[in-house]
């Protein structure tokens, strides 16, 4: 787990399709279709804070199964496809947390 290095933090949330009693309604999109834009998004939103000099990254999720790989398909996969320097920056700035499902506000 990765020390606080920075004093600056890019907090990314994940928000469940469904969540809170509101569900993201992107007309066409749904489904399978609708995760991987989610996925994409969040992945492009990583890569782009980690390349934010002198700022630590958190990705916070509900901690459960689905959302689990989703955060395990994405880690892999910017893993696999930034260079050597930015992969330092991913061990020593990047920390993905689990939290309880319940509402934003409460977590």
């Amino acid at each position: 787990m990765p020390k606080k290095n920075n004093s600056t933090v890019i907090a990314v949330c994940i928000q469940e399709p469904t969540e809170d009693g509101s569900t993201m309604d992107l007309g066409a999109i749904q489904g399978d279709e609708l995760r991987f834009l989610h996925q994409a998004f969040i992945t492009d939103t990583l890569v782009n804070a980690l390349q934010v000099p002198s700022v630590d990254v958190r990705l916070y999720h509900i901690d459960e199964p689905e959302r689990n790989r989703l955060v395990k398909i994405v880690s892999d996969y910017i893993t696999g496809k930034i260079g050597a320097k930015k992969k330092n920056g991913l061990t020593e700035h990047f920390l993905s947390i689990g939290m309880a499902n319940e509402r934003w506000g409460l977590r």
